[in-house]
């Protein structure tokens, strides 16, 4: 298994959008019968708030498939509550507050539907932490938040000065000690690259960290590393993080797809939903277990335990050793029918027309933006 893996797969493609829900994005798809969604579930939240009752009685909000692509706040980051939560931090009516619990529509997330019915994609993956950014960044590289809950503390690296996080070996230093190739690319700020080993990448890493122009120009030119970690912005444009658009991120994830797809490297990558022309169509994964516990489930973990494997890489920690991998989902022989570009994302929530927004690269000179500046205001709109 593995060594056929390793005949084919010779690069990954490393990227993360943030704080949504499965059932949020995919609450509604029914393009599988066994996608474990609210298709066939009523879910509700009863809010007691005595301000808004109904009859004296509390209300009962319940989940449906009309989210919009820009949510109205970045909703908590915890499971201590939903809707009452939501209102009480943001002193919102519950109708204001029932965005956490909503779906959207399928057809407002047509780009990734796209992907999962043509590749293979994960109805039970979980993060490790229900917690803000930077600790779930550091576990999807590390394994580890190095005790970190929230985003101070070593976990804001660069913002508090903080010099050193060295409980565990991330994928990149792991990548590096076994002379594997590697970039993180980074759309707005160098954050990111610190987020874990902070020190170690200060002292010997600091060269990876690039623009993530130039994963496009590496995808073109055929000079892409065997690991790429791509960092979208945050929180306001493309990195699906609300407040930024759903329709915004779909369209640099067709923007990242259709550079993969014509390039040399589309035999042999495998970035996650998982899209990789070794993978069948439409396969759902929502399998269960470890080799250590019958009730755990896919994580961060799953896919530095997965590399690890492709790679023979080495200091990861227990927690990535633990983490059920998926290799068993790759086939022998290529399918030739994958999508050769991404159906273009449509713009629904406040433009007027379902008209899609450009992808268009960041940090460039004004003179980029000239031209694109009335079709950008649309990020903000809905």
């Amino acid at each position: 298994m593995w060594g056929q893996l390793r005949e084919n797969i010779k690069h990954g493609i490393y990227l993360t959008f943030e704080n949504h829900s499965f059932d949020n994005i995919a609450g509604y798809w029914d393009f599988h019968p066994e996608i474990d969604n609210l298709r066939n579930l009523t879910y509700c939240n009863d809010y007691t708030n005595p301000n808004w009752t109904v009859y004296g009685e509390p209300l009962a909000i319940c989940a449906e498939l009309y989210a919009t692509e820009v949510p109205l706040e970045d909703p908590d980051h915890n499971f201590g509550g939903f809707i009452e939560r939501q209102s009480e931090r943001y002193n919102a009516t519950p109708g204001d507050s029932a965005f956490v619990i909503k779906a959207l529509n399928q057809k407002k997330t047509a780009t990734l539907v796209e992907l999962a019915s043509n590749f293979t994609f994960f109805d039970s993956y979980f993060a490790e932490h229900p917690g803000p950014t930077n600790p779930n960044r550091q576990f999807a590289t590390s394994g580890s938040s190095c005790g970190s809950v929230d985003n101070t503390d070593q976990s804001a690296g660069l913002w508090n000065n903080v010099t050193g996080t060295t409980c565990a070996v991330s994928i990149f230093e792991s990548l590096s000690k076994k002379n594997i190739s590697w970039k993180n690319y980074y759309e707005t700020d160098i954050v990111d690259g610190f987020i874990n080993d902070i020190k170690w990448v200060q002292d010997n890493a600091m060269d990876r960290l690039v623009h993530a122009t130039e994963l496009y120009h590496d995808l073109e030119t055929g000079t892409l590393p065997s690991f790429s970690y791509l960092n979208p912005e945050c929180c306001t444009v493309d990195s699906i993080h609300p407040t930024s658009s759903v329709a915004a991120g779909e369209q640099m994830v067709k923007h990242l797809y259709d550079a993969l797809r014509r390039s040399k490297y589309w035999d042999n990558a495998v970035p996650d939903f998982i899209i990789s022309p070794w993978v069948p169509a439409n396969l759902l994964i929502h399998d269960q277990g470890t080799i250590y516990a019958d009730n755990s489930t896919y994580t961060h973990g799953s896919i530095l335990h997965f590399l690890q494997e492709l790679w023979g890489l080495e200091g990861l920690n227990n927690r990535v050793q633990w983490a059920k991998t998926f290799e068993t989902v790759f086939t022998k022989k290529r399918p030739n029918d994958t999508p050769k570009t991404l159906v273009k994302p449509t713009w629904y929530g406040g433009s007027g027309q379902p008209e899609p927004e450009p992808f268009f690269l960041l940090n460039q000179d004004e003179s980029y933006y000239a031209c694109r500046r009335p079709r950008l205001r649309l990020r903000y709109k809905g």
